[in-house]
């Protein structure tokens, strides 16, 4: 099977920061032998962090996930707000709506003809992350033919029903593994 294998800029923090993560984080995912990155509209990208990466090396995208202003995050930390507000890494990540808005549009600009939004849906053809959230077996993502994407939190913490999608310790985490990305 002759699939892209990607892995989520999010899991090269704090490597991934600034104008020259990017870079750095394609460097570090092709030296780890993925296939690819998935980006998100991460704070600090500007035109120039895309400048000198190719197409090629973007496998998808994704929209950041809670903006909004600082002020919110706090409320939230403190639970004087509910999640529709962002966490404090989630601002620290990715900032206010508005500027995500320019960001994202920065990202589809430049890598649209390469790369896909992310799936969550068997059903679709396009690349896949991930994530205990979709109660799949393990077999449905090592026989998934169109792209994986590894989100290293997705992968280890524990979903809404408490299920996990890997074991973390011991021959149960490496043996999955295995059947994934053989």
């Amino acid at each position: 099977m002759n699939r892209k294998i990607g892995v989520s800029v999010v899991c090269m923090l704090p490597w991934s920061l600034g104008r020259n993560g990017l870079a750095r984080s394609v460097m570090m995912a092709y030296e780890a032998c993925f296939s690819g990155l998935q980006i998100l509209p991460m704070r600090g990208w500007d035109h120039l962090t895309f400048s000198g990466i190719l197409s090629e090396q973007i496998i998808s995208f994704e929209l950041a996930w809670n903006c909004g202003s600082f002020w919110k995050a706090i409320l939230r930390h403190l639970h004087l707000a509910g999640e529709e507000n962002p966490l404090l890494h989630d601002w620290l990540l990715f900032g206010k709506c508005n500027a995500i808005e320019h960001r994202t549009e920065l990202i589809f600009h430049h890598f649209q003809k390469t790369s896909m939004f992310i799936t969550h849906d068997v059903t679709h053809v396009g690349v896949i992350e991930m994530h205990p959230e979709l109660e799949f077996d393990i077999g449905i993502y090592a026989n998934y033919p169109h792209g994986l994407v590894w989100d290293t939190e997705h992968v280890i913490r524990s979903g809404r029903h408490g299920n996990c999608l890997l074991l973390t310790t011991g021959r149960g985490y490496w043996k999955k593994s295995a059947i994934i990305f053989g």
